[in-house]
Parts: structure tokens; C-alpha cells; sequence
């Protein structure tokens, strides 16, 4: 498929916070030795979708809007520029008080950071985004979050076969939790919608 380029525009240093943001930063994965950013990630995470954008498409046709999850891909992580990278294994670990003060945390930072950047996002509602990135009941921001997590997946396998056993946990190993591995296997049921795509 062809695209069209992704226009941000009122979103002057945007990337360069996002490029602040380094990924995996937790007590548990001390040494990374290809830490990325959010910046990569956020690109990662829109290369995926349109790798499968074909088929996606293809079974979809006009229910899925392609270039909304485009740009959704590319600002599914906008918010963390306030709220800061909160890892995913800590809020599978967090009671549901603590869950929630993250949720309504996340969802109070939306309008701050729009009033930050712009209104529009690629001739998006920024804010509609954002709050998609977060609800996930539209099937593109499942998508998106599919490959969100496909692409943490990938960051964690890269480390372990790259020698580094920091990453053995949320690559899907050592304790029983089965990382990535559980995560990605759950959209079929977290997401009926998605279980024709991958038939």
C-alpha cells in the first residue's frame, strides 16, 4: 500500500519529549543494551500496522479506517510526556484503586497535552486519539495496541538473543507470568473483532 505522509503540525518539540522517554526503565531490566525511546517506539509501532494494513484492509474493507490508526499509532504514547512510561508488568500488577488513579491520572493529562501541541492531528481530533489510545473500544486502537505490544515484545527478545537475561521475564519467561507471550495471546479474547484477522 501507498501512504500519505503523517502531517503534525502545531506539535514543535513533540519528538524531541518523546525521545526523552527511554523505554524499559525499571528495577527489574537494569541494563539494556539497545535502550530506545518512545520516539522509536511510537515509529516501530506504525511500521507494523502498515505491514499488515494490506490484510487488514482486506478483511476489514471500510470498517477500519486507515488513516486514523495510522496516526493513532504514531501518538498512542503522546501522553506519557506528562504521565511518564509506567510499565506495563507494574500496572498488571496494581490493585484496581491503584488502576484507576492511573486511568483517571492518563485521562487528565489528554487535555493538557492537547492544549500542548494542537487540536488536530493529521486532520484528527487529537483529543479523539488520545482517548482511543486509552478505550480501546474502536477496532483501530486494538490494532494499535496489538502492535504496541508486539513491538515492547520484540524489544524484549531482542535483548535475551542478544544475551541479555534481564529480559528473560517479559520476554515470557522465568516466573511464570509469560510476558509478551501471554499479552500478545489475550487480544483474541480481549478483542472478538480482531479473531478474523487472525484466522
Amino acid at each position: 500500500m501507498d501512504f500519505q505522509p503523517i502531517v503534525l503540525h502545531g506539535f514543535d518539540g513533540r519528538e524531541e519529549e518523546l525521545g526523552r522517554i527511554k523505554r524499559y526503565i525499571h528495577e527489574k531490566t537494569p541494563v539494556m543494551y539497545y535502550r530506545t525511546t518512545d520516539i522509536i517506539h511510537s515509529r516501530r509501532v506504525l511500521w507494523h500496522l502498515e505491514e499488515a494494513l494490506s490484510d487488514i484492509v482486506l478483511i476489514y474493507e471500510k470498517k477500519f479506517d486507515v488513516d486514523f490508526a495510522r496516526t493513532l499509532a504514531l501518538v498512542h504514547d503522546d501522553v506519557e510526556i506528562i504521565t511518564g512510561d509506567v510499565q506495563l508488568r507494574d500496572k498488571e500488577k496494581m490493585t484496581k484503586k491503584e488502576l484507576e488513579s492511573l486511568a483517571k491520572r492518563e485521562r487528565e493529562a489528554i487535555p493538557k497535552i492537547v492544549e500542548m501541541y494542537s487540536a488536530i492531528a493529521n486532520g484528527y481530533d487529537y483529543e479523539v486519539l488520545l482517548y482511543a489510545a486509552k478505550d480501546k473500544t474502536r477496532l483501530e486502537a486494538q490494532f494499535v495496541s496489538f502492535f504496541d505490544k508486539f513491538d515492547g515484545a520484540g524489544e524484549a527478545w531482542h535483548e535475551l538473543w542478544a544475551g541479555n537475561n534481564y529480559f528473560l521475564t517479559p520476554a515470557g519467561g522465568s516466573d511464570g507470568d509469560k510476558g509478551y507471550i501471554r499479552r500478545l495471546g489475550e487480544f483474541v479474547v480481549k478483542y472478538p473483532d480482531m479473531v478474523k484477522f487472525f484466522q
